[in-house]
C-alpha cells in the first residue's frame, strides 16, 4: 500500500476489512446517493383546516399529499313519529407527487354540511376538498351517500350513513321511540352516533366530530315534537415534505 498516492479516496474497512480506493466514477456515485438521500428525507409537515397554498420548500423534491372532504350535515324531522337522513361521509385522497422548489399548489378544503332547522329531514352536503388538479375528495352527501375519491394514488370513498329504526312499545302498533342511522364515516374515524328519541321525546341530531364525518339525524317519537338535525365535519389536507 505505500505506493498509494496521499490524495486518493478511499473506502474504510472495519476490523480485519481492507482499505479499497475509489476511482472518480465510484465517487460520484456514491456523492449522488448522499445528495438524493438527502432530498428525500422528511423536512416537516403542513396542515390545512381552510383553505390556502402550499409553496414547495427549498431541496423538496416529493412531497405525499392526503386529505378528506366535508362531511354531511343531517336532517331534522317534520312530524312525530319521524327520523331524518343522516349525513354520509366525505372521500379520501393520498399521493406522492413529483414537485419543484418554489412551486405553489392551491389547496381547497371543504366545509362541512349544515344540519337542517327543525321541520326539513335532509341537511346540506359537505364540499369537495382538492389538492390543485391533482386529486379531488368529494364531500358526503344529505342522502347518506359517501362522497367519491378521484386522482389520487389511494382513493376511498366515505362511507355511507347509517338507517334510523322504529322500536314499537309493548303490545302497541303505534306508539313507538325513534333511532335515528349513526352518520357516515371518513378516513379518519367513524360518523356520529345515531340519536334515541323515546315515545315522548325528541333529539336533535349529533354533529359530527373527526374530520370529513357526517353527522346523525334528529329523532322525535309518538307524541314528540320536530327537531334539527346536525352539521358534518370540516375536511382536511396533509402535506409531508
Amino acid at each position: 500500500m505505500d505506493d498509494i498516492k496521499k490524495d486518493e479516496k478511499y473506502i474504510q474497512g472495519s476490523g480485519n476489512q481492507l482499505s479499497y480506493p475509489l476511482d472518480s466514477v465510484s465517487t460520484q456515485i456514491i456523492q449522488d446517493i448522499v445528495a438524493s438521500t438527502a432530498s428525500n428525507e422528511v423536512h416537516g409537515m403542513e396542515v390545512f383546516t381552510s383553505d390556502g397554498t402550499f409553496t414547495v420548500p427549498q431541496g423538496v423534491k416529493y412531497i405525499i399529499a392526503e386529505g378528506v372532504g366535508g362531511g354531511s350535515g343531517s336532517g331534522g324531522t317534520s312530524s312525530a313519529p319521524q327520523t331524518g337522513t343522516s349525513g354520509g361521509g366525505a372521500g379520501y385522497c393520498r399521493s406522492l407527487i413529483e414537485v419543484t422548489p418554489g412551486e405553489s399548489i392551491t389547496v381547497t378544503v371543504g366545509t362541512g354540511g349544515a344540519g337542517a332547522s327543525s321541520g326539513n329531514t335532509s341537511g346540506t352536503s359537505g364540499e369537495d376538498t382538492t389538492f390543485g388538479s391533482y386529486w379531488t375528495a368529494g364531500g358526503g352527501s344529505n342522502t347518506g351517500a359517501g362522497g367519491t375519491a378521484t386522482g389520487a394514488d389511494v382513493n376511498i370513498p366515505g362511507g355511507v350513513a347509517g338507517v334510523g329504526l322504529t322500536l314499537y312499545g309493548a303490545g302497541s302498533t303505534t306508539n313507538n321511540a325513534r333511532l335515528s342511522g349513526h352518520g357516515g364515516g371518513s378516513y379518519f374515524g367513524p360518523g356520529a352516533p345515531g340519536t334515541n328519541a323515546e315515545i315522548a321525546q325528541q333529539t336533535t341530531g349529533t354533529a359530527a366530530t373527526i374530520y370529513g364525518a357526517g353527522a346523525s339525524a334528529g329523532a322525535t317519537g309518538t307524541a314528540g315534537t320536530t327537531v334539527a338535525g346536525a352539521a358534518g365535519k370540516d375536511g382536511i389536507v396533509i402535506v409531508t415534505y
